[in-house]
């Protein structure tokens, strides 16, 4: 979230684009938002409790697309988009931290950590590796074509 957030303006210039550096700004607090549903889905998905994820998602999607089709309806432009977004996640995470009640405890420990660490340090890398091949083409479109194509691209 900090990278995004730090490197907005650059990636602003890149598409010449000045508007894009708060928009970055404002999406990046998403993923700190998603950072704080993760264990709550993994421990519902342990359970075998799609049901719960699936109110959580409903609720969420109906509550955000009110907001973004609402927003968008009375201008906001891509604003409704970053709205509607926020709002999905940010629902959804409250709804799973509601649904399931496992709670962090404040204890660090040195041994789990270098252990976790070791194992999720790789894993990291090969997923930015992973993310960064998967938006290679839409980063060139992106920069090469308009707007609108990279949206005709992508869906």
């Amino acid at each position: 979230a900090l990278v995004f957030f730090l490197s907005s303006g650059i990636i602003a210039d890149f598409y010449a684009m000045p508007k894009l550096k708060l928009v970055i700004q404002v999406m990046s607090v998403n993923l700190i938002i998603l950072a704080f549903q993760v264990i709550q889905k993994t421990i519902l998905t342990i359970k075998i409790d799609f049901k719960t994820q699936a109110k959580a998602s409903l609720i969420s999607v109906i509550i955000g697309g009110a907001i973004g089709i609402v927003m968008a309806y009375k201008g906001f432009g891509v604003w409704a988009l970053v709205a509607q977004f926020t709002a999905i996640n940010l629902f959804q995470t409250s709804l799973y931290w509601y649904f399931e009640k496992w709670r962090p405890k404040l204890i660090f420990s040195k041994s789990s950590f270098s252990r976790l660490f070791g194992f999720g340090s790789k894993i990291l890398l090969a997923n930015l590796i992973h993310t960064i091949y998967l938006n290679l083409y839409t980063l060139v479109i992106g920069k090469r074509f308009s707007a609108t194509d990279l949206g005709y691209y992508t869906r």
